[in-house]
C-alpha cells in the first residue's frame, strides 16, 4: 500500500484525472441501475477510429454501455462489432521483478497551456488564429491531411492493443502472466504518447488533439498503477483494475470520436493510399512508410514502429534486450569530430553499432547516391534479426537499425521497404 501511495504522489495530475473519470464511470453505472463490471471483458469498448484514408466522414464508435456483459473474452483486434467469443490462449509470462512501464510524456502541441511536462522533444508551436479571421481553407485542408495521416495509425494501434488486452486478460491465471500483459500494453501506450506529441497540430483542432493526448496519459498512468497493485497485492484481478480499465477506455472512445469528428469538418473523402512519404526535417531525409506505421520523433532519434496487436500478448515481441520497439526502424545521426569514411565510422562508433554482437557484412544498400555499408546481426533472442545500415553525409554518421522477427513477415517487409526508400531531402 505504501508503494501505491508513493506512486500517487509522484503522479498527482494523472491520478486526479483518473480518479475523476473513475468516479464518473461508477456514478453513471449506478444511476443506470447496471452492475459494476466484474471482468475486463465485460466492458467491451470499441474506440473511435479515424479512418486511415476515408477521413471525410465522421468516425463512428460502439457505445460501451450497449454491449451486454459476458464472461468470455472478446474476439480480439478483428472484432469491430463487440461480438464476444471464448478464446483459449497460451499466455506468456514475465517475472514481476523485471516488468516495468515507461511514463507517457506529452510535449509540443499537446502541452495544454504551454506547460512543460517532461516532453521527449519540443515541437513547433501551432499557428495562432485570430478570432474572426479564419485561415485559407486550402491550407487548412492540407494540414489536416498531413495530421490525419500521422494520427490514424496512432489511434488504430491503440484500438488493436486494447482489444488484444481484453482478449487475454480474463484468462490470466498467474502474477507473471498479468505482469507480461501490463508490461507490453503500458510500454506501447508510452510509445504512442511520444508519437502523438511530435505531430504538428492544426490550430483548428488543437483542443481535440490535446484531449486525445490526455486520454493516452491517463491510460498509461492506469497501467502503471495496475502494475503497482500487482506488486503490492499479488494480483491485478480486482475491482480497482476493472474500474480503471473501464473508465480509461471510455475516455479514449470519447476523445477519439471528438478528434475524428473535428477532422471530418475540414477534410474531404480521399481514395485510399497504402503508403505515405514522411520528411525527417532534423535529419534531412525522406522515407516512404506504410499507412499503418507509427512515427515516433524523439529528441535523439526517429523510430518507425510497425505495430502488430498480437505483440500485446508476449513481451518477446517487443524485441531482444535492450530493444523495446518490436518490428521497427531506428534512425540516429551522430556528429563526426572529423572527416570520416564509412569504414572509419564503423570503427569510430563500433560500441553503438555492434551492441548486439559481432556483425556479418551483408553488402551495400542503395540509399540515394551516397556510399553505405549494411551489417547483419542474426540469431538474436526469440529469433530476432537486426540489420544496420551506416552511411556518412555532410559531417554526420547515420545509423539506421532495422529489427525484424521472421514470424511477423508482413511487418518485416514493411520495414525493409522503408529502409530502401530513404533519400536525401
Amino acid at each position: 500500500m505504501k508503494t501505491i501511495l508513493r506512486h500517487y504522489r509522484q503522479h498527482a495530475f494523472l491520478l486526479i484525472a483518473l480518479f475523476v473519470i473513475s468516479v464518473l464511470a461508477i456514478a453513471c453505472n449506478s444511476g443506470a441501475g447496471s452492475e459494476q463490471p466484474s471482468s475486463v471483458s465485460e466492458s467491451t469498448v470499441s474506440p473511435a477510429a479515424v479512418s486511415s484514408n476515408t477521413t471525410g466522414s465522421e468516425a463512428t464508435i460502439a457505445d460501451p454501455t450497449s454491449v451486454p456483459p459476458t464472461t468470455t473474452a472478446t474476439a480480439g483486434a478483428g472484432s469491430a462489432t463487440g461480438t464476444v467469443t471464448a478464446v483459449d490462449l497460451i499466455l506468456p509470462e514475465l517475472s514481476l521483478s523485471v516488468a516495468s512501464i515507461d511514463e507517457c510524456r506529452l510535449s509540443g502541441d499537446l502541452k495544454p497551456g504551454g506547460v512543460s511536462r517532461q516532453g521527449t522533444a519540443p515541437a513547433p508551436t501551432p499557428t495562432r488564429v485570430a478570432s474572426g479571421d479564419p485561415r485559407d481553407p486550402a491550407i487548412v485542408g492540407d494540414e489536416m491531411r498531413v495530421f490525419g495521416a500521422e494520427f490514424n495509425p496512432i489511434i488504430s494501434s491503440l484500438t488493436g492493443f486494447r482489444e488484444a488486452l481484453q482478449t487475454a486478460w480474463p484468462q490470466a491465471e498467474s502474477t507473471d502472466q498479468q505482469a507480461a500483459q501490463l508490461h507490453v500494453f503500458g510500454n506501447r501506450l508510452a510509445q504512442l504518447c511520444s508519437a502523438a506529441s511530435e505531430t504538428n497540430v492544426p490550430p483548428e483542432i488543437r483542443s481535440e488533439a490535446i484531449g486525445f493526448g490526455e486520454s493516452l496519459r491517463i491510460s498509461n498512468a492506469w497501467t502503471i498503477l495496475a502494475l503497482e497493485e500487482l506488486n503490492c497485492c499479488g494480483t491485478a484481478q480486482t475491482d480497482f483494475f476493472d474500474v480503471g480499465y473501464y473508465s480509461t477506455s471510455l475516455e479514449s472512445v470519447r476523445t477519439s470520436d471528438a478528434l475524428g469528428t473535428a477532422l471530418s469538418q475540414y477534410m474531404r473523402p480521399v481514395s485510399g493510399v497504402p503508403e505515405r512519404v514522411v520528411t525527417l526535417d532534423r535529419f534531412g531525409l525522406d522515407m516512404t512508410v506504410t499507412e499503418s506505421a507509427v512515427v515516433v520523433r524523439n529528441s535523439i532519434d526517429v523510430v518507425v514502429v510497425f505495430p502488430q496487436p498480437r505483440e500485446i500478448l508476449d513481451p518477446a515481441y517487443l524485441g531482444p534486450d535492450p530493444w523495446t520497439f518490436g518490428t521497427a526502424i531506428r534512425i540516429r545521426r551522430l556528429r563526426n569530430s572529423s572527416d570520416l569514411s564509412v569504414d572509419q565510422a564503423l570503427v569510430e562508433y563500433a560500441g553503438l553499432i555492434n551492441r548486439f554482437g559481432e556483425p556479418q557484412q551483408s553488402g551495400d544498400l542503395e540509399v540515394s547516391s551516397f556510399d553505405n555499408t549494411q551489417l547483419s546481426f542474426p540469431g538474436l533472442d526469440h529469433g530476432w534479426t537486426e540489420t544496420t545500415v551506416v552511411f556518412v553525409l555532410d559531417g554526420f554518421t547515420y545509423v539506421v537499425e532495422k529489427m525484424c522477427n521472421p514470424e511477423l513477415l508482413e511487418q518485416c517487409e514493411f520495414a525493409e521497404r522503408t529502409v530502401e526508400s530513404l533519400t536525401v531531402s
